[in-house]
């Protein structure tokens, strides 16, 4: 076993002191340039890696964060953790994935379980947890991100998209289209985003002059099994809808292979958008008509407002909302 490459292997191949290569690598005290040249010269001919342990010590770090998301078996989630894990990698953290499937007991478990491991901020996406009561579980000195369209808690960091120009977009586009009675399928009740979705689409059909069918507001799991069974219940009791925003991908994808199923048309007999523009939109048959909810970018943002809030504890919280983008193709 090769022993690892200590700093004082590398001050004796410089003929420095020990300190003086510390602080030419770490830039807490002033070196000359010819002197962290002749440093970085030997750290890349020695191998040398820095104690990343000892330094948290002596930091009182542990160069950990925890993110917290719903589904990662959802396409949208890893594209966002993968993001925020290579904005946080390049500044030396280490991410831990907690999957809750929108459950509120692991939720809840996993924000008490990450203060108590010590890590050094928390980003979370929360669908049935309070703001309030993730603030409280996480600690009042826990830097913490909540990725969330809600306007709620003063002390922490946020990081959403601007859900309302997005649903609104798409009933425009589906009023513009000739369709008369549009529904809307959103999460289990209290969840986000679909609640906040659904306002989003009761606030754009009053908007253009539609009233809204309750019958055509339906409910189920961010899922495709949930997207399928929500449209076969919403026909079966009566809803005539000839066109469906769905508060995710999933949801939409379901709902388009339920009509398939009755022998309906898409987009001729009913047409259909979903929310967040998953790889999955444009290469299925027919390419779907989505929100682009820009997944890279939330989590870029999010790895800025931890890192910021790491850095300057007693700034002042960021509310940050991404702007969206309707996707037009072949489901409407």
């Amino acid at each position: 076993m090769v022993d690892a490459v200590r700093i004082g292997d590398v001050a004796a191949d410089t003929g420095l002191s020990a300190t003086t290569v510390s602080h030419a690598l770490s830039g807490r005290r002033p070196v000359s340039e010819q002197t962290r040249q002749r440093v970085l010269a030997s750290v890349a001919k020695l191998g040398y890696r820095p104690n990343l342990v000892a330094k948290a010590l002596r930091d009182r770090a542990t160069l950990t964060v925890a993110v917290i998301v719903a589904d990662t078996a959802n396409p949208f989630y890893p594209v966002l953790t993968g993001a925020l894990n290579r904005r946080l990698s390049d500044e030396g953290y280490v991410s831990f994935i907690c999957n809750t499937d929108g459950l509120a007991e692991l939720e809840e478990r996993f924000l008490l379980e990450m203060r108590d491991r010590n890590v050094d901020g928390i980003v979370v996406q929360t669908l049935a947890t309070d703001v309030r009561r993730i603030r409280e579980l996480a600690g009042r000195a826990m830097p913490l991100v909540i990725l969330t369209n809600e306007d709620v808690a003063d002390d922490v960091d946020h990081v959403g998209i601007d859900d309302a120009r997005g649903i609104g977009e798409a009933v425009s586009h589906l009023v513009a289209g000739g369709r008369r009675r549009i529904g809307f399928l959103s999460g289990p009740p209290g969840s986000e985003p679909g609640e906040s979705r659904q306002q989003a689409f009761r606030t754009a059909m009053e908007r253009d002059g539609r009233p809204v069918d309750e019958k055509l507001i339906g409910q189920a799991s961010y899922t495709r099994e949930g997207g399928h069974a929500a449209f076969e219940k919403m026909r079966r009791e009566g809803g005539r809808f000839d066109a469906l925003v769905c508060a995710n991908d999933l949801m939409a994808i379901g709902a388009i292979d339920a009509a398939r199923a009755l022998g309906l048309r898409v987009p001729e007999d009913v047409a259909v958008i979903g929310f967040d523009d998953i790889e999955t939109a444009g290469l299925m048959t027919p390419r779907l008509t989505t929100v682009r909810n820009p997944a890279a970018s939330i989590g870029e943002a999010a790895a800025d407002a931890l890192l910021r809030r790491l850095h300057a504890p007693d700034a002042e919280p960021q509310r940050i909302a991404l702007p969206t983008e309707l996707v037009v193709r072949d489901s409407t």
